[in-house]
């Protein structure tokens, strides 16, 4: 029976301190936030008579610390102020660099050409391009030479790189 008191206590103690963090919170718009990560921790203590008597507790208590140890772990990350922006920025750049790449594939395919490499360099407001090509239409190397120049320049307009090679590869 006093097992069930103090069950009882703790999910009346838990509603309490659950109501004064809701007071707490400066603005409604983190309430759901809260409220639902108060929900699972409700469900768990109610249940927590259950979970001991089918032998979970201790499973749960194994992943609540594995969980812990890994946001510790992140505790050293810092994605605030200019970490943050460097994150975004060298992701917006990846990203510009995977479409350009795309974007001198389809250049080159379009002339019969197979990219074999591409090289882009970004150095502050510079970029040049390095590509290695093999001709697919098995043409004669004057006509491979020509599509190649010719994809050189549309690559030159296309993405406005100021330096762009395009190598014929045998």
């Amino acid at each position: 029976m006093s097992g069930l008191y103090s069950w009882i206590r703790t999910v009346a103690g838990f509603l309490i301190l659950s109501a004064f963090l809701r007071e707490l919170l400066p603005g409604k718009h983190f309430e759901p936030f809260l409220r639902h990560i108060l929900s699972v921790l409700l469900i768990l203590i109610v249940l927590q008579p259950v979970l001991t008597a089918g032998g979970l507790d201790s499973w749960l208590t194994t992943r609540i610390s594995l969980w812990e140890e890994t946001w510790e772990s992140l505790e050293g990350v810092s994605l605030a102020g200019e970490d943050w922006e460097e994150l975004q920025w060298d992701f917006w750049e990846g990203e510009a660099v995977s479409q350009a790449e795309r974007e001198i594939q389809d250049i080159v395919e379009a002339h019969d050409l197979k990219m074999l490499d591409c090289e882009l360099k970004v150095e502050g407001e510079e970029a040049s391009a390095q590509i290695r090509v093999r001709d697919t239409a098995h043409r004669e190397e004057d006509a491979v030479t020509g599509a190649a120049e010719a994809a050189e320049e549309e690559i030159r307009a296309a993405l406005s790189l100021e330096q762009v090679t395009v190598e014929v590869d045998e």
